[in-house]
């Protein structure tokens, strides 16, 4: 990859909504963020305990971000991953497993005993995640109940 890593703060917020809404809103999610929905749903993040986000950068543009926060669990410190994307046009160029790889190697300098994440089953990033070491965990499941 040409570029670098670095933490994502409050001033990359505007730019990794747009990034967020134009990755998110086309296949193979079809989501349907606004600037305003994704702005609130980073913030959130970013304001929690335990935030820890990393943007990968080209010439000082974000092409791509890992964010998420840090659990204490009975044996140890996990983080839930609970945003990652690179911009469309350049997926499969390997920033993906670039960034993966920083935001590990800077969990692993805290300590940290796993990372865990959410994802469609039949995407392509469930794919991207197990080719990068991630494995399916079939005792727990994810339920969920319309209000």
């Amino acid at each position: 990859m040409t570029g670098s890593f670095r933490p994502v703060s409050e001033n990359d917020l505007t730019e990794c909504v747009r990034l967020y809404c134009s990755v998110f809103n086309e296949e193979p999610w079809n989501d349907a963020w606004t600037e305003q929905t994704a702005q609130t749903r980073l913030h959130e993040i970013l304001e929690a305990p335990g935030y820890r986000g990393y943007a990968a950068t080209r010439n000082s543009d974000v092409i791509g971000f890992a964010m998420g926060n840090l659990e204490q669990w009975h044996s140890g410190k996990r983080f839930f991953l609970k945003e990652m994307l690179v911009d469309t046009a350049l997926q499969q160029s390997g920033i993906g497993t670039d960034l993966l790889d920083y935001l590990i190697t800077e969990l692993r300098r805290e300590n940290v005993e796993q990372v865990y994440l959410l994802t469609m089953r039949d995407s392509p990033a469930y794919d991207f995640y197990k080719k990068n070491g991630f494995t399916l965990t079939e005792q727990t499941t994810m339920l969920t109940q319309k209000l």
